[in-house]
């Protein structure tokens, strides 16, 4: 082989990458403002407003207590909790479950609306009990039960240590 001499300085290629920053720029924001944004999978739950110095007040007949656990069925209370005769039991989420129980509920309150009995702005207010066993798929389909049949308030509440004991109870059968 013949050999070449010189005195040439050997030099290695050199890259310059600052042209591809601003290319990677360019095909992150084509992509952010082209791809379709995934819709919220959250459910809208409007809380009430707090004014200072008003106190809502509800009867005994407006308040439906429901206590979720890890079972398949839903244990209620129709008015006073403290009250341990009248402690229900439905299967949680057929047709004729949770949802007939919403339902009669309304209707037995606007029933009394229609009496005189309570005054037109009364309305029913559902207070949703999980305990500890509970799981979110049942939160949220009871909170689904609420949207279905237009429950105008409820809220999701933690079990006391009387509760606990309540339900501990015997169960009494629609």
């Amino acid at each position: 082989m013949a050999e070449i001499s010189g005195k040439g300085k050997h030099i290695s290629p050199r890259v310059d990458l600052t042209p591809m920053v601003d290319l990677n720029l360019l095909l992150v924001t084509f992509f952010m403002f082209t791809s379709q944004l995934q819709a919220s999978k959250a459910m809208e739950v409007a809380m009430p407003f707090n004014k200072p110095g008003h106190t809502a007040a509800t009867t005994e007949e407006e308040v439906l207590n429901i206590y979720l656990s890890g079972s398949e069925t839903v244990r209620y209370i129709e008015g006073d909790p403290l009250r341990p005769d009248n402690l229900l039991v439905t299967s949680s989420w057929e047709p004729d479950g949770l949802r007939s129980v919403l339902v009669h509920k309304q209707q037995a309150l606007q029933a009394l609306i229609s009496k005189g009995v309570l005054s037109a702005r009364s309305q029913l207010t559902v207070l949703i009990r999980p305990d500890s066993n509970c799981t979110t798929a049942q939160v949220v389909r009871a909170l689904d039960e609420m949207a279905i049949t237009a429950v105008p308030v409820y809220m999701i509440t933690d079990m006391h240590p009387e509760d606990y004991q309540r339900l501990s109870q015997q169960f009494v059968h629609p």
